[in-house]
């Protein structure tokens, strides 16, 4: 497979990125990638998840005995809401499409980068009828690193609709120089130990915020700066999974910072100190500019 994207990334979507912090690249990721994402996560979901605690169901339970809502769109659940952190160090496919797809190189360009390393990855499978809401959160709450230039980029291996997890972003508010409290993702409730501001009810007033959702396609790849404002729907549909990829790469202004609050668990590294580039074997180079 060839590690290379099916077109080149425009002007108009660097642009878009830098100032709405989210691009929707159409129909540039190869589909046999996109097949072979889709048979290792489906290897991980029988292997792993329906095998082990589903910690998102611990969660639930948890914020549900604090006596704080649960965000879902839906009154009756009949499927689960799964999250696989770092599935790449378990499943070498995931780690291959993570480190040797055509992610790195499309990064790389969006970033204009010297060097773009790896830094994370989270498996997200949310069963038909599953219910739950993803709620609006800043990744930059839970991560180890501070700068510009370090992105999600989402891949869903399924047709997405709002009826089964679209995506939605607060375009602009990876401008607003404010840090917000990690919280626990079925719910507003903050995470213990959190650090930063408390998140608005976004999901009550989205009229007022610019708040767009995509629909996507196998191919497409959605990309959102570690400081935008994002959640997504529930899986409200009767027969239509939303399994989904996410990988972060830093690129070349960002430096590692053991953030106060970030959560048990976020990765973190043994032998880097605050300020050092993240071009370290614990966050390890996916792709080098070409030296002339």
């Amino acid at each position: 497979m060839i590690n290379a994207p099916m077109r080149p990334i425009t002007n108009a979507e660097r642009a878009a990125l830098k100032a709405d912090g989210v691009v929707q690249l159409k129909q540039v990721l190869p589909l046999e990638w996109v097949d072979f994402l889709r048979q290792g996560m489906e290897q991980l979901y029988t292997s792993h998840l329906q095998t082990e605690e589903n910690p998102m169901e611990r969660l639930t339970q948890a914020t549900l005995a604090a006596g704080n809502e649960i965000l879902s769109d839906s009154p009756t659940t009949s499927g689960q809401f799964f999250v696989k952190n770092s599935p790449s160090q378990i499943s070498s496919d995931l780690r291959r499409f993570a480190f040797d797809s055509p992610l790195p190189m499309i990064a790389a360009d969006l970033y204009d980068a010297d060097v773009v390393n790896f830094y994370f990855d989270q498996l997200f499978w949310k069963e038909a009828g599953s219910g739950k809401r993803t709620a609006f959160h800043q990744d930059e709450s839970y991560f180890n690193c501070t700068g510009d230039q370090c992105c999600t980029f989402w891949v869903a291996v399924d047709p997405v609709t709002k009826a089964n997890g679209a995506m939605g972003y607060v375009r602009g508010s990876h401008l607003w120089q404010r840090q917000f409290a990690a919280n626990v993702f079925v719910s507003q409730q903050q995470l213990p130990g959190a650090v930063g501001e408390q998140i608005p009810d976004i999901e009550a007033n989205e009229a007022d915020y610019d708040i767009v959702y995509y629909d996507s396609e196998p191919g497409d790849v959605l990309v959102h700066n570690y400081r935008t404002l994002h959640g997504s729907t529930g899986n409200v549909s009767a027969d239509r999974p939303r399994r989904s990829f996410a990988v972060r790469y830093t690129g070349d202004d960002v430096r590692y910072y053991q953030r106060p609050g970030a959560p048990e668990g976020a990765p973190s590294s043994q032998t880097l100190n605050d300020g050092d580039r993240m071009d370290a074997p614990d966050f390890p180079a996916v792709w080098r500019r070409a030296e002339a």
